[in-house]
């Protein structure tokens, strides 16, 4: 999947339900995280991250998971989009991230928009892809997130 500027390479896992059918059409949930200090895509078979993109995917939804620009174990320029401007790319890059696999796969079901949940900056994330993109994402779950707020 590309990022939103259409040249930049963005990791990704899907999960499916059981007894997943191509030939069936499923609703989408992004499960996100969104900050610089964690790729939450998995890079090994195990990890304490797919519990809940594996349990939302037993519930019935394909479930995305996407790293952010800016997050790490990639090149400088990947890291350096998000300095002084957090969220400048985030929502589109997701929303079109997710567009492109609605695009590539007609298992995809956008028709009624995508839910988004995360935790920390995943909530965070969350509430800018629902505030920002409300054509691609329309339900939401934010735990616990973070702030962008500075001074007193």
């Amino acid at each position: 999947m590309l990022a939103a500027d259409g040249e930049t390479t963005l990791w990704g896992t899907m999960y499916f339900p059981a007894g997943f059918d191509p030939d069936e059409r499923y609703p989408v949930v992004e499960y996100t995280y969104g900050g610089p200090q964690w790729a939450v895509c998995p890079h090994a078979f195990s990890t304490w991250w797919s519990t809940a993109p594996t349990a939302l995917a037993q519930l019935g939804y394909v479930t995305v998971v996407l790293d952010a620009r800016g997050t790490p174990e990639r090149s400088k320029a990947f890291h350096d989009v998000v300095y002084r401007s957090w969220a400048g790319h985030l929502a589109d890059d997701h929303a079109e991230a997710l567009k492109q696999l609605a695009e590539r796969h007609s298992f995809i079901d956008l028709s009624r928009g995508a839910g988004v949940t995360g935790h920390s900056w995943g909530g965070y994330t969350t509430f800018r892809l629902l505030a920002d993109r409300p054509d691609v994402y329309s339900a939401g779950v934010a735990f616990a997130p973070g702030s962008t707020r500075t001074g007193a």
